[in-house]
């Protein structure tokens, strides 16, 4: 389930686990040694299979796609063909995650096969998995919804399965039939587990968690904190 958002703001969640202020490219003064800094770019919800987006190089060394970039396989090509190449900038490199609409028309399986098969050095498609950049760890999920952000589940799940358009356009592995919220809480908790999982790995080490969806009810607006 896709939170509310103000539709003319781009958002990702995005959490630094661990980045000094070095890495994360922000300091207190100017540094005398850029290499130690790295620039992280977050982009989401472009959904450019209704307006292009004009992609315009600002210095980043990573540049994250959060999800509902484009349906399908659309978006991961859009992001090899950046406009990066004439910086001399063989070093960049971009995290994709797939958010709910990339599954549009298909599902979700076939779709996660097709991206990871689009990756290349330096384009990484990330679904329960993680890329070391330059010393910094970047793990990336969609994290569907557990539908505990209410205080009824059940009605969470009928009021879902009825106004979101996910369960009437992302098909299931087999069947025809669309998925339901029982599916993405089951993506949902299979996601938490290896989060978890990797974090307690990679403990102490600089981690970038980038998911789709709302990580928790803090990232909600105040005004959706009810819907």
């Amino acid at each position: 389930m896709r939170t509310p958002i103000n539709r003319k703001l781009y958002c990702i969640y995005l959490i630094i686990c661990g980045l000094s202020k070095a890495h994360a490219g922000i300091d207190e003064k100017e540094p005398t040694d850029i290499d130690r800094k790295l620039f992280i770019r977050p982009l989401s919800d472009l959904h450019c299979e209704h307006n292009a987006f004009r992609y315009k190089y600002q210095g980043e060394h990573v540049i994250v796609l959060a999800g509902d970039i484009n349906k399908g396989t659309a978006g991961i090509e859009w992001a090899k063909k950046l406009d990066i190449k004439s910086h001399d900038l063989d070093d960049v490199h971009i995290c994709y995650v797939a958010g709910n609409h990339e599954y549009f028309g298909s599902n979700i399986d076939k779709t996660d096969k097709l991206l990871k098969g689009k990756s290349t050095k330096n384009v990484h498609y990330l679904n329960n998995s993680d890329i070391n950049i330059n010393g910094v760890n970047f793990l990336g999920t969609t994290l569907w919804t557990d539908m505990e952000g209410m205080q009824d589940k059940d009605e969470s799940i009928k009021v879902a399965l009825k106004t979101v358009a996910d369960y009437k356009n992302i098909y299931q592995s087999s069947g025809g039939q669309f998925i339901n919220p029982r599916d993405t809480i089951y993506l949902h908790n299979k996601s938490l587990k290896w989060l978890d999982k990797r974090l307690n790995e990679l403990k102490g080490e600089p981690n970038v968690i980038i998911t789709h969806h709302a990580p928790s009810k803090r990232s909600v607006a105040a005004k959706y904190s009810t819907q």
